[in-house]
């Protein structure tokens, strides 16, 4: 059963709007949820940006000195919205492919709000470097992508776009399960479209960066396979940084939408921003792939058409993932990161 209907109110939000109005008045609370910062003691700073810290630390309160993540975001109002819903969603999702919320701590002496989750072992990210990416054989891409897919099936089953798929957003534990992190720019499907949090445009779907007011469970299919592809060449299908460029690129690569296919795309607000000069009408996937499956997984998960585009069930099903080698578990995965003596640093 779904999570949540069209229509319904999500549960838990007066809760967690709560614990949020708590943390930002730094008064004292008694929900078994929210705790102080001086029950742990913060070690690595694993990473930073200009709206948060993530941090590595231990809990003095557990006996074996359990080992947490421990995330602080800046309480403007601009923050507190995406945090709250953050929040919100988390605390209610429960899967194996969904990055673990403990609960809320304060630091009641400079009013700091951190989100504790559970300890992750490096990002994708990290995988994808120049020093790990030769780790990324296709029996480790298939596990990945399963577990991917599974984590985003489930989200989908429950009316939830995460909106922000990228290496960054994607950890594994110690354990090698694969865990979706960051919902900041995450919407169910009864809400109207919202800013989205994105950094990373270059796996962001065309319809997004087209500007389409609506937004589709498609769109993660779409970023899930700009990752499939990355992983597959070592290197990014689409590397622009700007807007107006990864438009131009992805049209580039995939030719020009059929407008049969695709009408809506004319009407898209971008679209009469377009500067390319002449229409590439040829798909240049199969170049870049080599594999037959391959390139028919890639072709289907960045349909331009988000309606018609293949669902991560679908996907799930696809021919490739049947091929020699098949994807390794999640322990042979384990054991082939650590096994060669890696360190993965979370950055």
């Amino acid at each position: 059963m779904p999570l949540f209907g069209v229509n319904d109110y999500i549960p838990g939000i007066d809760s967690c709007l709560s614990l949020i109005d708590q943390a930002s008045n730094f008064s004292p609370t008694k929900n078994e949820d929210v705790r102080r910062i001086e029950d742990f003691k913060l070690t690595k700073e694993i990473r930073r940006t200009a709206s948060m810290s993530m941090h590595l630390a231990y809990d003095k309160k557990e006996k074996s000195g359990g080992v947490t993540l421990l995330l602080y975001v800046k309480m403007g109002f601009q923050e507190q919205m995406p945090l709250l819903k953050e929040t919100t969603l988390l605390r209610t999702l429960k899967h194996k492919n969904i990055f673990e919320l403990y609960g809320t701590v304060h630091q009641v002496s400079v009013g700091r709000v951190y989100l504790s989750f559970e300890q992750c072992e490096c990002f994708l990210s990290n995988l994808l470097s120049d020093k790990h990416k030769e780790l990324l054989e296709p029996s480790v891409i298939k596990c990945v992508m399963q577990q991917l897919l599974t984590g985003l099936q489930y989200l989908h089953d429950n009316k939830i776009v995460h909106r922000d798929i990228n290496p960054k957003n994607i950890v594994f534990t110690e354990k090698g399960l694969l865990k979706l992190f960051n919902f900041r720019s995450s919407q169910t499907l009864n809400e109207y479209k919202k800013v989205s949090f994105a950094e990373e445009l270059c796996y962001q779907p065309i319809n997004v960066l087209m500007e389409d007011d609506s937004f589709y469970t498609a769109d993660d299919i779409w970023s899930a396979t700009c990752v499939f592809a990355e992983m597959v060449l070592k290197k990014k299908l689409f590397e622009s940084i700007l807007q107006g460029e990864v438009i131009k690129e992805i049209l580039l690569v995939l030719g020009f939408p059929d407008e049969n296919k695709w009408p809506e795309f004319l009407e898209l607000p971008n679209y009469k921003y377009l500067s390319i000069e002449t229409r590439p009408l040829k798909n240049w996937l199969c170049t870049f792939f080599e594999e037959k499956q391959c390139v028919d997984l890639v072709k289907r998960g960045l349909c331009y058409n988000p309606k018609q585009r293949i669902s991560a069930g679908e996907l799930l099903l696809h021919p490739y993932f049947l091929e020699e080698p098949l994807a390794i578990d999640e322990k042979s995965f384990c054991l082939k990161l650590h096994g060669r003596g890696y360190e993965f640093p979370i950055k």
